[in-house]
């Protein structure tokens, strides 16, 4: 997935004439949220003015990535601006990690939005809500599909099916537009949790049950269970 030679080829398939770019994933714990940032983040090397805008407000990872707090949505669009964060290396990063209101989840709303946007940005990327999720204080991906110039599925090797890459098209789909590609996200990548149970076990040898129980904590943690 992140082997930059593989970010460059993501970035040689998108238009040079679209702006908006949508990436959503099947379910949960894709990396969808590491992928964009990886790809804005080399967007903004190659000159582009650059936002990334996380709208899975259900599973909300962004902001914990790059450490962008405080942030809130508005549906006034000049107060939403005003809170954009821009990171060190020149990105630009919308990440609000409180509910989204329903009239912003809405594709007037949205579409509006992204011609905001678009006004001061080269390149915008919506990280999506998976599409087989509850949605419940995020837009669904086929809302999302139906403003954005682009949208690329991102499907997890060897856990999605054929059958679920097919259903989530076709979901997708019925927003009256096509996918324009597929991601496929081919890393093992172990959960914190997993990690930290590794590099804690030589040192509770003696006191297996004491581990016993801080694995089985550290695995109920949710903060600690993801894969980005």
């Amino acid at each position: 997935m992140e082997p930059l030679s593989e970010i460059d080829h993501l970035v040689s398939k998108l238009s040079n004439d679209r702006t908006c770019l949508c990436l959503t994933s099947i379910n949960v714990d894709a990396g969808c949220d590491f992928i964009a940032l990886s790809l804005a983040e080399r967007l903004v090397t190659q000159g582009h003015r650059c936002l990334l805008v996380e709208l899975d407000n259900d599973t909300p990872r962004l902001g914990m990535m790059t450490g962008v707090g405080d942030q809130h949505w508005h549906q006034d669009f000049d107060q939403l601006m005003a809170g954009i964060t821009t990171l060190p290396n020149g990105l630009d990063v919308l990440a609000p990690r409180h509910s989204m209101p329903s009239a912003c989840r809405r594709a007037h709303w949205l579409k509006q939005f992204i011609e905001v946007t678009s006004q001061g940005y080269d390149r915008v990327i919506l990280i999506g809500a998976p599409v087989f999720a509850n949605h419940f204080t995020s837009p669904t991906p086929g809302t999302l599909v139906a403003v954005a110039d682009e949208t690329f599925l991102v499907i997890v090797a060897r856990r999605d099916t054929q059958a679920d890459v097919l259903a989530a098209a076709r979901a997708l789909s019925n927003a009256g537009k096509s996918l324009t590609g597929t991601i496929i996200n081919d890393c093992d990548n172990p959960k914190l949790a997993d990690s930290l149970i590794d590099s804690l076990a030589p040192s509770f040898r003696r006191h297996p049950l004491l581990f016993r129980r801080l694995s089985r904590w550290l695995r109920q943690v949710s903060i600690f269970n993801i894969e980005y």
